[in-house]
Order: C-alpha cells, then sequence, then structure tokens
C-alpha cells in the first residue's frame, strides 16, 4: 500500500518518461500490455515505480508522456498514427530522395497553431549542404492558406560551408538562437551529406566533429524538436541507428521507432499534399 504522503510516479526505465502519477497501487504492472508511447519498448517489462511527494496536479487517466507543449504532426495519417507525433526534446532523422520535401512540410505545420497540429513558432533551419528549397515551403504555405511572407519570415536560415563552420555554428550559436527566437522546431539539412563531400577532413576528424554535433544537440536543445536529413546513409547507418525515431524513403516508405519498425504505402503525391488545409 502507498504512503498516504506519497505519490507513485510510473517510468519507462528505458527512455525515463514519465507515463502516469497515481496517490493509490491502481496499476497491475504484471497484466500492462502497452508499449510505451515514446520509446516503444514493452511496458510490462520497463515500468518502473517511484514514490514522490503529493503531487499538485491530477493523476494522468492514462499511460501517456507527461510533457507540456503542443505536438508536431506531418498531416500524413499513417506516419502520424505510427510516431504520435514529436514534442520537445524529440529527434527524427530523415533520409533518402523526399527528405527535403518532407522538412519542408514540417518547417511550415510548425507554424500552424497548436490545434491543427503545429507548434505555434518560428522553426531554425540550418543548412549544411546548400539543401534548402523555398519553393517546397510556398508549396505548403499555399496548400494550408497561409500567408507566404510571413511563413518564410517564420523560418531563420543559417548556411554553413565546411564541417568545421557547421560544428561551429551548432556548438556555440545554434542554442542562442533558438533561445532568441523562441523555436521550437531545429530542421539540420543535408548534415551527412557534407560529412561525404568534404575533401579536406580525414575519417577520423569527420566522425570527432560530428560526435560533437550530435552531443551539443541532444545537450542543448531539450525545448525544441529536433529533425535531422540526408539524402542518402553510405557508411552512416550506424549515425542513423542513434536517432530513435526515422524515417526512410528510399522506395517504399519505411520507418522506425525504438525497437518498432513498419513499411507504409506511401506515394511522393500523398508527401506533396496538405490533406488538413
Amino acid at each position: 500500500m502507498a504512503d498516504c504522503n506519497q505519490t507513485l510516479r510510473y517510468f519507462c526505465s528505458k527512455c525515463d518518461s514519465l507515463l502516469r502519477e497515481s496517490e493509490t497501487a491502481d496499476v497491475d504492472v504484471g497484466r500492462i500490455t502497452e508499449a510505451c508511447p515514446r520509446c516503444g519498448g514493452s511496458l510490462a517489462q520497463t515500468v518502473e515505480i517511484r514514490r514522490s511527494l503529493p503531487k499538485i496536479a491530477p493523476s494522468l487517466p492514462q499511460f501517456q508522456i507527461a510533457r507540456a507543449g503542443p505536438v508536431l504532426t506531418l498531416d500524413l495519417r499513417a506516419l502520424d498514427d505510427f510516431f504520435l507525433g514529436f514534442r520537445a526534446g524529440d529527434m527524427l532523422f530523415i533520409t533518402g530522395p523526399q527528405e527535403n520535401m518532407l522538412a519542408s512540410r514540417l518547417c511550415v505545420r510548425a507554424l500552424l497553431p497548436a490545434k491543427r497540429g503545429g507548434l505555434e513558432s518560428p522553426v531554425v533551419f540550418i543548412d549544411a549542404g546548400n539543401n534548402s528549397d523555398v519553393y517546397q515551403c510556398v508549396n505548403f504555405a499555399r496548400q494550408y492558406g497561409l500567408d507566404i511572407k510571413k511563413v518564410l519570415d517564420g523560418i531563420i536560415v543559417s548556411r554553413a560551408f565546411t564541417i568545421h563552420q557547421l560544428t561551429e555554428l551548432i556548438a556555440r550559436d545554434l542554442y542562442k538562437v533558438v533561445r532568441q527566437f523562441r523555436a521550437r522546431l531545429v530542421v539540420i539539412s543535408g548534415l551527412l551529406t557534407m560529412f561525404q563531400q568534404d575533401p579536406m577532413t580525414d575519417e577520423k576528424e569527420a566522425e570527432r566533429l560530428l560526435g560533437h554535433i550530435l552531443a551539443a544537440i541532444r545537450e542543448t536543445l531539450q525545448d525544441a524538436v529536433v529533425i535531422v536529413t540526408t539524402r542518402d546513409l553510405e557508411n552512416h547507418c550506424e549515425i542513423a541507428a542513434k536517432f530513435g525515431s526515422r524515417i526512410e524513403t528510399a522506395g517504399s516508405v519505411k520507418v522506425w521507432k525504438g525497437d518498432r519498425s513498419k513499411t507504409l504505402n506511401l506515394k511522393e503525391k500523398e508527401l506533396r499534399l496538405a490533406f488538413g488545409a
């Protein structure tokens, strides 16, 4: 029996997500069949109960991630059903021929109100491979009936032309820019492409700089959704596997979230359309 002066807090021990709070032991952990909504792991094996002082907020009615703030969706039912949206602190890796289209889609959607699946905030877009496509953003802005100038003004673009410039930009300046504009979405476009194309850096130096970039992202961007894109994964599959959520658009659309994966029947035409317009 729980101490009346304490609150039971149920966590997923795999990703440390808070799932539920309760003043009584009203959950039979041995009979849980759900998966963690963040990492996809089986809660029957990962639920951990911790005790805390009495909570002020009412207990959560069901297992869910206890994080405040809006949820970013893609307005593509198959993808949204799989990922359940992206919240501050989430990281998504996108690769394949349609990576830029999906990144542009998410940039425009981040500007939408929360009730339409947006983040109600500007976007910081780091163009690491001269990969930004303003026409894609304009196309989605028109479909959603948004003011094109306001959309383009709401996407703050910064370009890097070498991997050393990129490392400096992310490690030293990115966090300050995100705070300055109160951005809830950061897109780093063409990250691995730049490493593949830079002839002046050897493999060990490239690995060191890339590790520094990824560490800086995780340490400083807990208040934003982070999207990293690249055209292909040549020699970088291990890096992609470090991301909890992934979308691969080579041929069919394949998705990963934690230990779960799925192949979706999505055509390029569907990726170009704004269904919630």
